[in-house]
């Protein structure tokens, strides 16, 4: 659809909204704690958690923006601060693939906030890391059950054909399998000299879902 606005999302006491800009998600808010800026630079190693709480003190005392107070502090560069407020995007939309329940609502009132590092991964390449970090071999399998004996093809459509993954080479190698001669199956038995069986079915699994094969 190539929507834009905010994706509400709920399961128990977990909130979440993913902010899409013209079908892409750019930035994502948390209600969880350990999903928030300090925990993850301290999980990162780039930061001890005594420095995360004097910075949090600090953070509402003087109501500022943490990462600033960080580098204030000398506590962290600003290169290594970025890296942080990636990996701390990565985080929050990462863990909704463990979900497999929930609400949703997209709401088209809902803006992009100002002055806000945005996510920059394709959805191509979120599904595929999402699929990669979260689903077990087991929920994977029963994904992957409509697609085992089906004969699979590249899309005809070339807006979901050409999609970017920048894929591996060996990854490269299974999507030229791919050609409208071989079940799902064949597909990832052929795979098996240059991928794990798993990296193998998580990205058949991408391709699927993202419509880059049909």
């Amino acid at each position: 659809r190539k929507a834009t606005g905010g994706l509400f999302l709920v399961k128990g006491k977990v909130k979440k909204i993913v902010h899409f800009q013209a079908g892409q998600p750019r930035y994502i808010m948390s209600n969880v704690l350990a999903e928030c800026l300090g925990r993850v630079l301290v999980a990162q190693k780039l930061i001890s958690h005594e420095e995360c709480e004097a910075s949090v003190a600090r953070m509402k005392a003087e109501k500022r923006q943490q990462g600033a107070i960080l580098i204030e502090l000398g506590l962290i560069s600003p290169h290594n601060l970025r890296f942080g407020l990636e990996q701390q995007l990565q985080t929050k939309l990462f863990d909704i693939f463990h979900w497999e329940e929930g609400d949703f609502e997209l709401r088209a009132d809902s803006p992009l906030p100002k002055d806000v590092l945005s996510l920059d991964l394709s959805n191509a390449q979120i599904i595929l890391a999402g699929v990669r970090r979260t689903y077990s071999d087991g929920r994977l399998a029963a994904e992957l059950t409509p697609v085992w004996e089906a004969h699979l093809a590249a899309s005809d459509d070339p807006t979901l054909r050409f999609q970017h993954l920048n894929l591996a080479p060996e990854e490269h190698a299974l999507v030229k399998l791919i050609d409208g001669t071989r079940t799902g199956k064949q597909v990832l038995d052929a795979a098996l000299p240059i991928l794990s069986a798993r990296d193998a079915a998580s990205l058949l699994y991408a391709l699927q879902v993202t419509g880059i094969i049909e």
